[in-house]
């Protein structure tokens, strides 16, 4: 079962894939000292990145997880959005 992972939490924005093989794809954005997070811009390209390390495609997600917090509410309103989103898309458990 592969299954994508959002954590948008923390400053920082953390996407990561398991389930292809035996590794672990991950992929992270963490703002410099001052600097906004900007989970909304950082979350999506992160996920293709990922998706290209592994080297499968949107179609090969099984599953899709994303942290609920504690955290920032506009942090966790973003990563939960689009995890809601793309699982609705795909009609993938959540």
């Amino acid at each position: 079962m592969t299954i994508l992972a959002f954590d948008t939490a923390t400053p920082a924005t953390t996407v990561a894939l398991s389930g292809v093989g035996n590794a672990v794809f991950t992929a992270r954005h963490d703002p410099l000292p001052g600097e906004r997070p900007g989970h909304a811009a950082h979350l999506l390209p992160l996920t293709a990145r990922v998706l290209e390390k592994a080297s499968i495609g949107w179609e090969q997600v099984d599953r899709i997880a994303v942290g609920i917090g504690p955290g920032t509410f506009t942090g966790l309103r973003i990563g939960i959005a689009t995890a809601r989103a793309l699982a609705r898309a795909r009609d993938l458990p959540l």
